[in-house]
């Protein structure tokens, strides 16, 4: 996920021009199966903070899915989540945009 962080980084702060900044969750308590295919990040894009979800396994991803278990995550605002995956289908990056579920792929989306 180090890996997928910087390239967002830097992809953001090409596109953007502001100052990019991540940093990973660790001390937030998160079910088991939100755990194996999530991992978050805060980012900051400028003085704006979200909550960046990493896609662990980006086959596996569903939006609709995505959403409920959102729900079951108190601490995460649905408002300001931001998907990040190394790489989407266009069906997948058309739900998202239907489900209004901001996401990046870099240099890419």
């Amino acid at each position: 996920m180090e890996q997928l962080a910087a390239k967002l980084k830097s992809y953001l702060s090409e596109v953007t021009g502001f100052d990019i900044r991540t940093k990973p969750l660790q001390h937030v308590a998160l079910p088991y199966f939100f755990s194996r295919q999530y991992a978050l990040y805060d980012l900051w894009v400028g003085s704006a903070k979200f909550t960046a979800i990493f896609l662990q396994h980006s086959d596996e991803f569903r939006p609709a899915q995505f959403l409920k278990h959102l729900r079951q995550v108190p601490v995460i605002d649905p408002d300001d989540v931001c998907v990040v995956a190394q790489a989407l289908p266009a069906y997948l990056r058309k739900r998202l945009i239907q489900q209004r579920i901001a996401f990046v792929v870099p240099y890419t989306q």
